[in-house]
């Protein structure tokens, strides 16, 4: 109890600088709204020289997926979605001011999930750089999958309601005024120590590589992909085979997702097995 007190105490505080900032209620649930595309998505740490064609990528394919559902691009078997690069590209320009460097497929094949928890991020703090510039800070959030929540509300809303919401992470960003939105400049992502991590479970951590798997003489699809440790790690792709089918010999492009779990014993977040799916490469 003490600590939900304090986490709305700290709302209250928060609410009242966003007022001092000349931050009018409208404007701050539009950046609401623009930050929490970035933590639904597990967008990593990065800057304006160390954002790289896999992150636009892994963005694009998360964003396009969690907002665009409704989208006639369902595969027959109802289990997967294509997402075409050139909407990846619409996102990311959007978004980044920026676009994949060069895309290996036409169209990206994405499973279709169910139970994600449901990630969104409130900001705390603002700053004016100068001209269009502006820095801020906040906390992300997670409560589960289907919770009937108002991701504008208050902590004491949440309580209210009767759900769960868990402060999992803490950004700080700089991000630029456009005539239609934001684009985001930098991005700072800490997780916060729980026993629970901020990417397990159902909320998984995806990683996108360039990689390529190989179907071998029997339809058996192998993949090399480098761990976090920095070593290569051969694994078999079998969610590309269910994908795909028979595909003996020939190349595919890979996604990867990389699932993390609470080490209760070391009071850390381990990583758990390598997930993958992809297209044949024309």
């Amino acid at each position: 109890m003490r600590t939900v007190i304090a986490t709305i105490i700290l709302f209250l505080f928060t609410s009242m600088a966003m007022a001092q900032e000349g931050l009018t209620l409208q404007e701050q649930k539009k950046l609401n709204t623009f930050f929490s595309n970035f933590s639904e998505a597990y967008v990593t740490s990065f800057t304006q020289e160390s954002l790289t064609s896999d992150q636009l990528l892994y963005f694009g394919l998360m964003h396009a997926f969690i907002n665009f559902q409704d989208k006639p691009m369902e595969t027959e078997d109802g289990e997967s979605v294509y997402i075409p690069s050139e909407l990846i590209d619409k996102i990311t320009k959007k978004n980044f001011n920026k676009t994949v460097s060069e895309h290996v497929l036409k169209n990206y094949l994405f499973p279709i999930a169910s139970g994600e928890a449901f990630v969104f991020s409130q900001i705390k703090t603002i700053n004016h750089l100068g001209d269009d510039v502006y820095s801020a800070s906040g906390n992300i959030y997670s409560a589960s999958s289907g919770s009937d929540i108002d991701p504008q509300g208050s902590p004491e809303d949440w309580l209210k309601a009767g759900e769960e919401v868990l402060v999992t992470g803490k950004f700080e960003a700089t991000y630029k005024k456009t005539g239609n939105g934001f684009i985001l400049l930098s991005y700072d992502v800490k997780a916060v120590s729980t026993e629970q991590c901020p990417y397990a479970e159902e909320s998984t951590n995806m990683v996108i590589g360039e990689y390529q798997g190989v179907f071998d003489k029997d339809g058996v699809c192998y993949a090399s992909v480098v761990s976090e440790s920095g070593d290569f790690v051969d694994f078999r792709c079998a969610n590309v085979e269910q994908a795909l089918g028979s595909a003996a010999g020939k190349q595919v492009a890979v996604i990867f997702k990389i699932a993390q779990f609470w080490n209760d014993a070391k009071k850390s977040c381990d990583s758990g097995a390598f997930f993958a799916w992809g297209n044949e490469l024309k």
